[in-house]
């Protein structure tokens, strides 16, 4: 896996190994500006109302999108929490842990909670985290995005001239006149044409551009599709016939609902064990 995941100071970061590369390390930025657009998506989705005021509700989305878990629970010393954790010790009958271990950023102590004591929120009912949609299509996306931009500076120029060790530097600043646009190419008067104007052609089509970005478009589309997120826009909607708009809205509103019910039933819980007023909504 060329992803590693860190969580520091809340932020989820996308880590590519990195070499000694501009090309490789350009495709490893893109896919983590891809990543950090589509984690403020995910962390974005949810509102909570009446949390207490020492609970932190972007902590809370960071966490369950980071380990699919965390716990709210009454801290001796900091009043209600809610906190990343895991589960500890033995299983009940219906494979849910009966303890559970809390995991702050700092020093803070370690709190090992029973389930008397603490309301487990889920990030869904598989209680897995979305990262791996994230990873996967940012990784996907990064690659598009990055032959787009080959194939688009390739068309400017087609072809590559081919030289001899002697006129490298001829070619070179062939080569910058047309990067920089100019409108005519100056040579000396003592350059042989023919030694330098071999060309070997690139094949670069410029509908072939176009086709990459709709198949990135696509490819964007089907990844905040997975997360929940209305992908047609409205202009769109309005050339579709009725039954292709509902299919789609009714595909998201299931997808919403996956990460939904977990939240909402985790905010009940919690409203009949604390008596307090949480409600979640996306």
């Amino acid at each position: 896996n060329n992803f590693m995941t860190m969580f520091s100071n809340g932020f989820i970061v996308n880590n590519r190994k990195q070499k000694n590369n501009p090309a490789a390390n350009r495709e490893a930025e893109i896919s983590n500006m891809l990543v950090r657009t589509l984690t403020e998506l995910c962390v974005n989705r949810f509102e909570w109302k009446g949390l207490p005021d020492t609970v932190n509700a972007r902590y809370l989305e960071l966490a369950l999108f980071k380990s699919g878990t965390v716990v709210f629970y009454d801290d001796p010393d900091y009043g209600f929490l809610t906190l990343e954790a895991g589960g500890y010790g033995q299983m009940n009958m219906y494979g849910d842990p009966t303890t559970y271990r809390t995991l702050p950023n700092n020093n803070s102590p370690r709190r090992l909670l029973t389930t008397k004591e603490c309301v487990p929120i889920w990030s869904n009912y598989l209680r897995r985290p979305d990262w791996d949609i994230v990873s996967i299509y940012a990784s996907r996306i990064a690659a598009l995005d990055r032959t787009i931009e080959i194939n688009a500076t390739n068309a400017r120029r087609s072809r590559v001239i081919a030289v001899s060790e002697n006129m490298l530097l001829s070619g070179a600043n062939i080569n910058k006149q047309i990067d920089d646009g100019s409108p005519s190419i100056t040579v000396k008067d003592t350059l042989d044409m023919g030694s330098i104007l071999t060309t070997l052609d690139l094949g670069v089509n410029p509908d072939h551009i176009e086709k990459l970005h709709i198949l990135r478009t696509r490819q964007y589309n089907e990844a905040i599709g997975l997360l929940g997120i209305n992908n047609a826009k409205k202009k769109k909607k309005e050339r579709l016939v009725e039954a292709e708009v509902g299919a789609n809205d009714e595909q998201v509103l299931t997808v919403q609902r996956v990460n939904l019910n977990a939240r909402q039933q985790a905010a009940e819980s919690i409203n009949r064990m604390f008596g307090t007023n949480v409600t979640v909504d996306y």
